[in-house]
């Protein structure tokens, strides 16, 4: 799997740390090999959205594309 960012980041998984290091506006993308590595992408950002709420108040978009297995996550404004 390969994380982009602005530029490539050396990391083997979507986590809460990461996420946390976003900025408002800012997103991460998850480039996976293989369907297993995509759906763990995805469980983890669904599970650290879920779970784990951002102290700023802003909030997760997550987005998926399984023709050719990425998740992307970013950093939005939270609802009030």
């Amino acid at each position: 799997m390969r994380l982009t960012r602005t530029t490539p980041i050396e990391a083997g998984k979507i986590s809460a740390d990461l996420l946390e290091m976003l900025g408002l506006g800012e997103s991460i993308t998850a480039h996976c090999d293989n369907t297993r590595e995509y759906d763990n992408s995805r469980n983890n950002a669904l599970y650290v959205r879920r779970n784990k709420p951002r102290l700023d108040g802003h909030t997760y978009e997550i987005t998926t594309n399984n023709l050719n297995n990425t998740v992307t996550v970013k950093v939005v404004e939270g609802k009030l």
